[in-house]
């Protein structure tokens, strides 16, 4: 009976061995699909801005946490604001060179940066925005020592996690007063969602939730404590551009409640463009020319001293 008993209980322990592991490759398997999905493969392609009549320094930044960083700085009219670009993950700062001669036909020095372990910076931990956004306060860093140029006032434009990494980064450095924001999620767990559902099949769509515990676990950080959603008020008196686009239903909506939930200081100002398609989704001839006038109309009457955008206005709608 008791030899009975002790082989009773150590298959119960071989029983709850075989599960923990189970459950712990699972995991595992699950932690490392998550980690694919925020970490694409990345465009290293390199091209010559002066082949679109850009006069660039190439530059090189180290950001706070030791991150070696690219990028290109494109001279423009004394006195103009420096404007900072920023790609999507994925991208790189060569995807960013035709809007750049957008706005340095209208004056403005620019720069043009490759997020970490994209383009030709250092290898990095995707964060979907948290961390990039110390790549963005390093080139911030960069401008307000830059010999001649008054980097009192910088805008930025940015694209998905280059958007998010900008709002981030305005919200600990006040000389970010213009934002043109390009596909804003309001948080990184609705944007990891988004990037796993896009690699499994519809009908399991219902277990992305249950990957939420994973996130912090996977991307090394406290993610609610970078939530856009829930720090707008840190974002009042700024000048804002949202850009929407209605072909991507979800993140068209989560848009519209971002710019909803905007506050809005003495000073500063709030717009929704409105359009079909993005600069994430893609344009094209007359669509890519009113998605960068715009965008260029937007920090010219923002970005200047004395300047200000009109607030609380859906100021142009693209084949809606």
């Amino acid at each position: 009976m008791a030899t009975g008993s002790g082989g009773r209980g150590s298959g119960l322990v071989r029983l709850l061995a075989v599960l923990l592991l189970v459950a712990g490759a699972a995991s595992a398997a699950a932690a490392a699909f998550v980690h694919s999905a925020i970490e694409p493969p990345t465009d290293h392609a390199s091209e010559d801005p002066s082949e679109y009549l850009l006069s660039a320094d190439p530059v090189s930044l180290t950001a706070t946490d030791g991150v070696h960083l690219s990028g290109w700085y494109i001279h423009g009219r004394g006195g103009s604001p420096p404007i900072i670009l920023c790609h999507d993950l994925g991208g790189s700062r060569n995807g960013l060179l035709n809007s750049a001669v957008v706005l340095n036909k209208a004056g403005y020095p620019l720069f043009l940066l490759d997020f970490r372990r994209h383009g030709e910076s250092g290898a990095a931990r995707s964060t979907l925005g948290v961390d990039e956004r110390l790549d963005v306060l390093a080139v911030v860093a960069f401008l307000k020592t830059h010999k001649g140029l008054d980097a009192r006032r910088i805008g930025g434009w940015g694209v998905g996690m280059g958007a998010y990494a900008l709002a981030l980064a305005a919200l600990e450095e006040p000389s970010i007063t213009s934002l043109a924001l390009d596909a804003l999620y309001p948080d990184v767990p609705t944007e990891a969602d988004r990037l796993v559902r896009e690699r499994i099949p519809p009908a399991l769509g219902a277990v992305v939730p249950a990957l939420h515990p994973l996130y912090d676990a996977v991307l090394l950080r406290h993610l609610s404590a970078f939530s856009i959603r829930s720090r707008l008020a840190g974002l009042a008196g700024r000048n804002l551009l949202l850009i929407a686009a209605s072909e991507a239903p979800e993140r068209f909506a989560q848009m519209q409640r971002l710019y909803e939930a905007l506050p809005e200081g003495p000073e500063g100002g709030k717009n929704l463009l409105e359009l079909r398609r993005s600069g994430l989704t893609g344009l094209y001839a007359e669509d890519r020319s009113k998605y960068d006038d715009a965008i260029r109309g937007f920090f010219a009457g923002s970005l200047h001293p004395g300047g200000q955008a009109v607030g609380g206005t859906r100021i142009e709608v693209i084949e809606k």
